[in-house]
């Protein structure tokens, strides 16, 4: 007789009123779901003989609270009749938990029938006649054996012993049950050996056979285990497939076998039988079929395998043990009415700590940490029998000494038992639980289950304990050596913590600071003296922080802090008193060197608490005031919104402006001053509007050029340039080199000169008709890599244009090393050469260009007084409005190439 299962989903928020079942369940019960909503039956009400709700609370309490929990009750049916089920809960969220049940067959397992006793499924004997009745019922079809092994059970024996390694099995058992019946799969299984199941399945293609075997076993590893290194346990599958038509199951069994010992031996998740494809398989022989478990290799009578189970499951699948273990705690408390349980560990040989404590009226008990020395506690140790275990029958005994029996009159304990707990072999520490009455009994069994838990407890307090050294070591790590502040990570845990207390009448922000121009003083006084300044500014941040804050330092100048105040306001004050504190300090010591901090403030909203968020957004605005300069902080508000919903807008649609034809190239001729001849074109990007307006190349160069999307455009305006060429050069036209803009973004995207190169071939144009323009910062900030690609360029025959000469830093130097052909003056010299200095400043920059030989072009020109002063002084090229603006590309033809 096949084992009966069913699936229901309750809504806690509502007592578990039952939203949802499948046909499973109401072929067990018998309700519909019509019967349940005209009823109100909640899942709490089907359950019989369940004392303060014990079971009800051991299901439901720990799926929400650890994912997933194990329970068996009494449940009954719609016609009056009860049934014993064990249950498997799983959290869905929003208060919904899902609870597949499956009928308990205990009562047949007792007269040794076709069950296996740990887990409820078909032993081998048993589901061999199921599979054989079915096959002989069944029609000409696909059906496939698989076999499921459990990996690492003989570890689990030696970590924890058999009773957890006989939950584990029980567990998998329950999965692999719950996630074939889900996919509603025709299937019979059975527990073969100790640590492997047969699943055999009917009616499905192999394809999809593989693809459902594959899917349970992710679902059984993500699930639940390979949380925890030693308690990681993996699976293997070995899978034959029967002909159509072929009864013969044992043999497809053996051959799964096969595949199976080939899967394991090569550490494989699966394996598929597959004679034909020549892999040395081995035997799998009748030693490997179920030998029926004795009482000695699986006492499951001996304790309460289920309430085991359900402490495995949480130690398996726990991230927070010490929460798992006052869950643990608190249903042993529950199931043994008990008045107190908690766990104690000892420290430095002779104290001892509490950890852990649930009682009764009380709850779990947190915040309340209780040290002792045990030299002050009589004989102890000595009291703990040989196997671990101490009892006080009462507390008010004479053996007691009277501090001992004042000890427990406070606490109203009447008598206890403890369990000594073990780290690696030796006694680390004990579990107390403790009646209100003397002479507290334990029956043969929950003494035995509590043995059992122990181990489980062990393990728990083993992590906890471990988990709490890992935080001391972090906590030891978490303070910046130099400047005394945390690193970024344990700021983003701290920060996490403020955040869940979040109070609505407070106000939060996030705030982004550096320095700026610390590299001057690094390079010009040392690094022990930009660690000083360091250490200033970290001194004001954690001033102003107090007790109301947290601050961070990132790396080198860059900080990030979080700031609680009572307003907005008040938040900003403080931002502005670390500015002034900082900006009174620093003359004092680096006068000459403009130092000076900026920030970006973002407030944290109720809606949004993500603190990643938050941080990324006060980059944002942190970016934002470095590029102005005279602003010493910026807050990410309304207007600064919209500002970066442009910077999106840009960015998002730059890919299709250039695939629609928006970005256009413009040209803008250069002259010679002698006869007002055009001698060349300098080719700038528009990018057209849908209404045939253009956007100001400010308002998008300077976005793209930071995300480097600029990169794109470049090309696109290139290939244009390239196109027109093409063309004059086919209708016989002049000439004339064009120069073409490059960003200094093009230096991390590869080898940007082999491209330009490539076009060009492609196009047929010679490179003598076009020049290169690189800015001059773009060549002193990448100077090796920029001069390579220099080099590159003008040896296969292209001109190179140093554009913005003059505003750098290594002007000079650069006008002798790099490869330049042109260099081009910047717009605010001419525009000053009224000021004598200035005239002789622009004269001498002249006279350098010329002795190194390079063609020189004024750029910015737009007046005649402007053309005069430099003819006057012998310079020929020039551009600029007073010639002519950027045009469109059509129109510069139409004016200087096809005017006849």
């Amino acid at each position: 007789m096949k084992t009966s299962y069913g699936a229901c989903t309750i809504d806690m928020v509502y007592d578990s009123r039952i939203i949802d079942i499948d046909e499973g369940f109401t072929r067990m019960l018998g309700y519909t779901m019509d019967d349940l909503r005209r009823s109100s039956i909640t899942y709490r009400s089907l359950i019989v003989q369940d004392k303060n709700d014990e079971s009800f609370k051991a299901l439901t309490d720990n799926t929400v609270n650890n994912g997933m929990a194990c329970a068996e009750h009494f449940i009954r049916r719609k016609n009056d009749s009860v049934i014993a089920v064990s249950c498997f809960g799983r959290n869905r969220g929003d208060g919904k938990l899902d609870i597949m049940i499956t009928e308990d067959r205990k009562e047949w397992n007792a007269g040794g029938g076709g069950f296996d006793r740990l887990t409820g499924l078909y032993n081998y004997t048993a589901a061999s006649a199921e599979i054989e009745r079915l096959l002989k019922n069944g029609s000409r079809e696909y059906n496939s054996c698989i076999l499921i092994r459990l990996r690492e059970v003989e570890k689990m024996d030696e970590l924890y012993g058999s009773a957890f390694a006989g939950a584990i099995i029980e567990n998998t058992a329950m999965y692999i049950n719950h996630h074939y019946m889900n996919k509603q799969v025709k299937a019979v299984p059975c527990r073969l050996s100790r640590d492997t199941f047969l699943v055999f399945q009917f009616g499905r293609v192999p394809s999809e056979v593989e693809r459902v075997a594959l899917w349970v076993i992710n679902e059984l590893e993500k699930g639940y285990f390979g949380r925890r290194k030693d308690v990681e346990i993996g699976f293997s599958l070995g899978i034959c497939h029967m002909e159509l038509g072929d009864t013969d199951f044992k043999t497809a069994t053996y051959n799964a076998g096969k595949a199976l010992e080939y899967a394991c031996a090569n550490n494989a998740v699966i394996e598929v039988y597959d004679e034909s494809a020549g892999k040395q398989y081995t035997d799998y022989g009748d030693n490997h079929l179920l030998i029926e478990p004795t009482e000695k290799d699986e006492r499951i009578f001996g304790y309460d395998n289920r309430f085991v189970s359900f402490a495995v499951a949480m130690l398996s699948s726990t991230k927070d043990p010490e929460s798992s273990l006052d869950v643990l705690l608190q249903r042993i408390a529950w199931k043994y009415h008990f008045l107190s349980a908690l766990v104690c560990w000892f420290e430095n040989t002779h104290y001892v700590r509490v950890t852990n404590r649930f009682e009764r009226g009380k709850g779990i008990v947190v915040g309340e940490e209780e040290f002792a020395d045990m030299n002050d506690w009589d004989n102890f140790m000595r009291s703990f029998d040989s196997n671990g275990i101490s009892r006080i029958d009462d507390t008010n005994a004479d053996y007691l000494s009277e501090s001992d029996k004042e000890f427990f009159r406070v606490r109203g304990i009447g008598s206890a038992i403890n369990f000594l707990l073990y780290d690696n072999g030796k006694p680390a520490g004990y579990a107390s639980y403790c009646w209100n009455e003397p002479g507290g009994e334990l029956d043969k069994e929950s003494l035995s289950t509590l043995i059992q838990l122990s181990k489980i407890i062990e393990a728990l307090l083993s992590q906890s304990i471990r988990h709490e050294e890992e935080e001391k070591r972090v906590n030891e790590l978490s303070k910046d050596f130099v400047t005394g502040l945390y690193v970024l990570p344990a700021f983003h845990a701290e920060a996490r913590r403020m955040l869940k207390d979040y109070d609505e009448s407070k106000a939060y922000a996030v705030v982004h600071m550096d320095i700026d121009n610390f590299s001057y003083i690094n390079t010009n006084y040392g690094r022990e003296t930009g660690d000083t300044l360091l250490k200033m500014y970290s001194d004001i941040i954690n001033e102003e922080c107090g007790n109301r804050g947290i601050g961070c330092h990132i790396e080198s100048d860059k900080f990030v802090c979080m700031l609680v105040r009572d307003t907005k306001a008040e938040i900003e004050e403080a931002v502005k008193l670390m500015y002034e504190k900082f900006h009174r300090l620093r003359p004092k010591k680096h006068a000459v060197s403009n130092l000076r901090s900026t920030s970006g403030i973002y407030f944290i909203e109720k809606d949004n608490l993500d603190l990643k968020d938050a941080l990324y957004n006060a980059n944002l605005v942190w970016r934002a005031a470095k590029n102005d300069r005279f602003a010493a902080y910026r807050i990410y508000d309304d207007e600064f919104r919209r500002e970066r919903e442009h910077r999106l807008n840009i960015i998002g649609s730059v890919r299709g402006a250039i695939e629609n034809g928006e970005i256009e190239a413009f040209l803008q001729p250069k002259f010679s001053m002698n006869d007002m001849s055009v001698v060349g074109a300098e080719a700038l990007c528009r990018w057209r509007n849908p209404d045939g307006r253009y956007k100001f190349p400010d308002q998008f160069i300077p976005i793209l050029e930071e995300e480097g999307q600029i990169v794109d455009v470049d090309f696109c305006i290139f290939e244009q340039v390239l196109k027109a060429l093409k063309s004059w050069e086919e209708n016989g036209r002049k000439m004339i080199p064009v120069s073409v803009n490059f960003s200094r973004a093009h230096i991390n995207k590869g080898n940007f000169a082999e491209k330009i190169i490539a076009m060009t071939k492609q196009y047929g144009i010679d490179p003598k008709y076009i020049e290169i323009e690189i800015t001059e910062s773009s060549i002193s900030r990448n100077n090796n890599r920029m001069l390579c690609y220099m080099n590159e360029l003008r040896e296969n025959g292209f001109k190179l244009d140093m554009d913005d000469f003059g505003t750098g830093m290594s002007s000079l130097n650069m006008l002798i090393e790099a490869p330049i052909d042109v260099v081009k003056v910047d717009k605010s010299f001419i525009d000053k050469y009224e000021n004598p200095i200035y005239r002789d400043y622009i004269n001498g920059i002249g006279n350098l260009i010329i002795t190194a030989q390079k063609e020189i072009i004024f750029e910015g020109v737009e007046t005649q007084e402007q053309i005069n002063f430099l003819t006057e002084n012998g310079y020929e090229n020039a551009q600029g409005y007073v010639f002519s603006r950027p045009i469109p590309l059509g129109d510069f033809e139409e004016r200087y190439i096809y005017n006849d």
